[in-house]
């Protein structure tokens, strides 16, 4: 996405957007970025300066403009959007930004490659870089990397996005399709990926060494979003970006389950997370974690959808979860949300708690539901309709 010849970025996605910059100072800066670039492998003699100098309107837009950062570094990197740079070898590029951005001393850019400097060709977190997350020596690994931390936001209810960069030839590494085979698969749609697909590699030209063939269909069919942009250009970066956000849908799973040894309101007690329940045991409701990352969630909502409980809310022991949703719904009503109910069972439970006076409607319809806002036809409304 990021190269003067065409680019893309993957996605399974969201993005928030600081605005922080007018095109014009983004681009004094991008060139500024460049500068540097070539002052630093200049005066060492050493260094990736392409991949580097073709990057540089994606770094300035994406740290500048684009990413929901903290102004100083915590490693935890918790409620800030992260990057991870996978192509290590354009630190040139990455550096300048880190350091233009305020991770640390724009001076600290004349030890580039020096003995003893923290400013490696690859970044190392050994070195205690302010803004570096990962070492990126060997090509492949920063999908994965991406895509745990990205895992984790969400079991965190961290909403939150993670980016990761990678150079085309790099996907010539089994471990970055195993990566983005896992990320559809298991939905994790908070991550963006850029591939700068500039056709160039170390040993020449990508399709002499070994062709990637149409990389868009390669991508979409790994079950991943697909966009184009031209990553010499920071105004159609913003605007690609936003169209990835505005694809990304976050879908908050369970974390932890309450789980029982009998489908009984007596029976035995546990709570495990989510994908460890015990041989012999059965999750009858969701866990503690859950039910706070949901209210989270529904709280930060404007327009509310609850179809079906969170568990066994006719035992007592197992309602906990359907009722803290029952809260979060009717408090978010009580803020201003609308929250519509549907379905037999979550009916009944809004009643069970007393919550059906405090939503803005209910429906006995669920799955009806459902697939009329699927945009189906509904056999009765097709038949009142003539």
């Amino acid at each position: 996405m990021c190269s003067p010849y065409k680019g893309l970025i993957f996605t399974p996605v969201k993005l928030p957007n600081k605005n922080m910059a007018n095109i014009t100072e983004l681009n004094q800066l991008t060139t500024q970025v460049r500068r540097d670039i070539l002052r630093m492998v200049h005066k060492v003699n050493s260094g990736h300066p392409g991949g580097s100098l073709g990057c540089a309107e994606f770094f300035v837009a994406l740290y500048e403009e684009i990413m929901d950062r903290k102004d100083h570094f915590e490693m935890d990197g918790i409620g800030e959007d992260l990057f991870f740079l996978s192509n290590g070898h354009i630190s040139p590029v990455y550096y300048s930004v880190l350091a233009r951005s305020g991770y640390f001393s724009v001076d600290e850019l004349n030890t580039f490659r020096l003995i003893n400097s923290r400013l490696q060709g690859h970044p190392a977190t050994d070195k205690k870089i302010p803004g570096v997350r990962m070492a990126s020596g060997s090509l492949g690994q920063g999908l994965s990397c991406g895509i745990g931390t990205a895992v984790v936001k969400k079991m965190n209810g961290d909403d939150s996005l993670v980016y990761t960069l990678h150079g085309d030839g790099e996907l010539q590494e089994g471990q970055i399709w195993e990566a983005a085979i896992y990320a559809a698969a298991n939905n994790v749609d908070n991550l963006i990926a850029t591939i700068d697909y500039n056709g160039r590699q170390i040993d020449g030209d990508l399709e002499d060494v070994l062709s990637l063939g149409n990389l868009s269909q390669k991508w979409q069919a790994f079950g991943w979003e697909v966009l184009e942009v031209d990553g010499s250009n920071i105004d159609a970066l913003k605007e690609i970006l936003a169209k990835a956000k505005a694809k990304g849908v976050n879908i908050h799973l369970p974390v932890d389950n309450v789980v029982a040894d009998d489908f009984s309101n007596t029976a035995n007690t546990q709570t495990c997370a989510s994908g460890e329940i015990p041989d012999g045991w059965e999750g009858l409701d969701v866990g503690e974690k859950s039910r706070e990352q949901f209210a989270k969630v529904i709280l930060a909502s404007k327009t509310i959808l609850w179809n079906g409980p969170m568990g066994v809310f006719e035992m007592e022991n197992f309602q906990a979860g359907t009722k803290a949703i029952a809260v979060a719904v009717a408090e978010a009503t009580q803020n201003g949300a609308f929250s519509l109910v549907g379905g037999g069972d979550s009916v009944s439970a809004v009643n069970q708690f007393g919550f059906n006076d405090k939503v803005s409607y209910v429906s006995t319809g669920g799955g009806a539901m459902l697939e009329y806002f699927e945009g189906k036809t509904l056999p009765g409304i097709a038949a009142i309709q003539g």
